[in-house]
C-alpha cells in the first residue's frame, strides 16, 4: 500500500485555440517513509502535479 498513488494523470491547459497537455498518463506511488524529489525544467509541470496531488 501506498502513502500516495496516482494512476493515469492528465492535466492540460487552453493557450489561445491549442490545449498543451503538461501532464500525459503519469502513474507512479510513493511508499510511507519514501523521500523523493521532483525535478525539471520551467514549465513542464511540476507546481501542477504538486497542486493536484494537494487538492
Amino acid at each position: 500500500m501506498y502513502a500516495i498513488e496516482v494512476e493515469h494523470l492528465n492535466k492540460s491547459f487552453a493557450v489561445g485555440k491549442e490545449q498543451v497537455q503538461v501532464l500525459k498518463d503519469l502513474s507512479f506511488g510513493v511508499e510511507k517513509e519514501d523521500f523523493l524529489s521532483i525535478m525539471g525544467p520551467s514549465g513542464c509541470g511540476k507546481s501542477t502535479l504538486l497542486y493536484l496531488l494537494g487538492g
